[in-house]
């Protein structure tokens, strides 16, 4: 009886070959560091759909498919390399993105240097890259010949065949990504570092009562599943919980006035708009998303810990301040950090996040407990305030990072903070009819033990 074939027979003995040198690394960093070193990049599958059916998918950050990533996977060819990268439903962002990377780069004419083919039996498309300007015989031997008989599995999108000249990938490829939206069935606009969420597909325009007969709703098809998920949080939430902070008004007893109450409301949301953002961008620095979660979680937390306790050694303003200079370097440097520490072990790149993000949540735990040393027995009414601002804001800031990128929701952030900083400084507005308000606030000039 014939044994049957392992797959390291398969494969040839890939992994045992002497030649092979098995890296085990995040691919976008391996290619910023590698400049001009590979014959052949080959991207296969490179992200997972587990989440793809719920829309969740859309939600999640992804650098392989961005602007940048594309110019550092051609500056990690050499003179002669090619790339070859496929996808069952991101081609047209991928090819926008790759477009706009090679006129980056300072490539005359981009149009040259890619071909993209249709696999339809296997639902997916190939995109070749070539350092060198593609001639017509590789475009039409790249992957087997392109014959006749061929075409059912395997044909041109672009440069197109006569049978699909008006395809989307080529409208792009011809007009621009631009001028391909207004009549694209999906989202076709180019990725970035900044708003690297290539699964969001799906378009508002497509929403219609149709569409909702149609049990094809996701992103895929262009139907935004992940926005209106989001929406439907948000309309629970301020329908639901938000009328549950204002009950106490209705009550007799003493009762946060306006501003505190906006107070809290502010410092929720901003915090969440703050952890939930970094969480996603430094992502591209740290790694595998489960590490930057850890990181920056466990830095967030203890940090905003220590600076709770020192929190009434800080007058009013500073903590505020400090915030939004914090981001603002962070704006300015981010870029930086990533370039030049991107060849760094995991674990060194781990210990600068923690180094960098520490100062930022040492200042992000003082805005509550000052709170609470004005409104005393009130803590409670600011704690449910914050909790409803704080699934607010980390929910409807995606929105934001959606549409305008992770500078943008960064920015509201720092405005809130600042809000804040405005809402606490009016000391007069504060008193409350709370019996113990008195004895808090002289706790707010109480030298540390």
């Amino acid at each position: 009886m014939e044994r049957p074939l392992t797959l390291a027979a398969f494969n040839g003995h890939l992994y045992s070959d002497p030649r092979v040198k098995v890296v085990t690394e995040d691919a976008r960093a391996y290619a910023g560091r590698s400049k001009g070193r590979f014959d052949i990049i080959y991207s296969l599958s490179s992200n997972t759909f587990a989440a793809l059916a719920s829309g969740s998918f859309a939600l999640a950050e992804n650098y392989l498919f961005t602007t940048e990533a594309f110019r550092d996977y051609w500056n990690a060819l050499n003179p002669n390399g090619f790339m070859v990268m496929e996808h069952q439903f991101y081609m047209p962002r991928v090819v926008s993105s790759l477009r706009d990377a090679l006129r980056g780069a300072g490539v005359t004419d981009p149009a040259q240097h890619f071909a993209v083919y249709d696999l339809p039996k296997l639902r997916r498309n190939l995109v070749l890259i070539s350092r060198q300007p593609l001639t017509e015989e590789i475009r039409q031997n790249a992957f087997g010949p392109l014959t006749p008989e061929r075409w059912p599995d395997l044909h041109l999108l672009y440069p197109a065949d006569e049978k699909v000249k008006d395809n989307l990938i080529a409208r792009i490829v011809r007009d621009g990504w631009q001028a391909a939206a207004p009549t694209a069935p999906l989202n076709v606009a180019p990725t970035t570092d900044d708003r690297p969420f290539v699964g969001q597909l799906g378009l508002w325009r497509n929403v219609t009562r149709e569409s909702f007969k149609n049990i094809r709703m996701i992103e895929v098809n262009g139907f935004p599943l992940a926005k209106l998920m989001i929406v439907t949080i948000l309309g629970i939430v301020l329908v639901l919980l938000l009328p549950l902070n204002l009950v106490p008004y209705l009550r007799p007893g003493p009762k946060l006035r306006a501003l505190p109450w906006l107070y809290f409301f502010t410092i929720g949301a901003a915090f969440m708009i703050l952890e939930v953002v970094l969480i996603q961008k430094y992502t591209l620095f740290v790694g595998p998303s489960t590490y930057s979660i850890a990181t920056i979680l466990l830095v967030l937390l203890v940090a905003s810990g220590i600076g709770s306790r020192l929190a009434p050694r800080f007058g009013d303003w500073p903590p505020f301040v400090a915030i939004a200079g914090w981001l603002l370097a962070d704006r300015l440097l981010f870029g930086t950090l990533v370039r030049t520490g991107s060849g760094l072990p995991m674990a060194a790149r781990i210990a600068l996040t923690a180094a960098l993000v520490a100062p930022l949540g040492f200042f992000m735990g003082m805005p509550f407990p000052k709170a609470t040393l004005r409104v005393g027995e009130l803590v409670d009414w600011g704690f449910a305030v914050n909790g409803t601002a704080s699934v607010l804001g980390s929910t409807g800031i995606l929105l934001v990072a959606f549409a305008w990128g992770f500078n943008a929701a960064l920015a509201i952030g720092a405005a809130l903070y600042l809000l804040a900083g405005l809402l606490l400084s009016a000391r007069s507005r504060w008193a409350s009819a709370s019996a113990t308000q008195s004895i808090s606030e002289s706790a707010d000039q109480l030298p540390l033990p």
